[in-house]
């Protein structure tokens, strides 16, 4: 079976940051969450966490190590089909604990093809650079795409163009983030 999500980055409007991608149903979360940075333009640097309510939310699945939370579940253990189970069923996901970047996932929905890979179907908006998040590190980005607008985050205009397709081939060639053999 395949699951198809929509993966969408919370507090950053004009246009919405999101993708549509489809995965095999035995995929780890550790692998998702790989998926996810391929997706996103992301580069993997930072800590994540998965979980139904962001931080309070249980249960939390992450990488264990000794400064693990307490009761978290290891992510290149459990299995995204352990935990989705119906279409419209919703999570989050949260990367880099520093600047915070809240992501909403929705089950949309569970079909009976078997796939081996990953691949993103859909997407709007490119994400905004990593580290700059914070107020003071925004007012002195490089990269001028994004301002401060009532605590979310704004495209500059003409500027949050982001290559989809580039992002959504990272995640289907062998080369990619998510690799496209061993999914558990």
């Amino acid at each position: 079976m395949a699951f198809q999500f929509k993966v969408e980055l919370k507090n950053v409007v004009k246009p919405s940051v999101w993708r549509r991608l489809i995965v095999p149903d035995n995929l780890t979360f550790f692998r998702f969450h790989k998926v996810i940075q391929a997706a996103f333009g992301w580069r993997t640097t930072h800590l994540f966490l998965f979980s139904p309510n962001g931080y309070g939310g249980e249960p939390i699945i992450t990488v264990i190590d000794e400064d693990s939370m307490k009761g978290a579940l290891p992510s290149d253990k459990i299995h995204i089909d352990d935990i989705f189970t119906t279409p419209k069923q919703k999570f989050s996901y949260i990367y880099d604990f520093g600047d915070d970047w809240h992501h909403n996932i929705t089950l949309e929905e569970i079909t009976e093809e078997e796939i081996t890979r990953a691949d993103c179907l859909a997407g709007e908006g490119a994400c905004p650079p990593e580290d700059v998040r914070h107020a003071e590190s925004l007012r002195r980005s490089s990269h001028g795409e994004y301002r401060r607008d009532s605590g979310r985050l704004r495209a500059a205009p003409g500027r949050l163009t982001g290559d989809i397709d580039a992002q959504c081939h990272r995640i289907a060639s062998p080369a990619g983030h998510a690799g496209a053999t061993g999914w558990r």
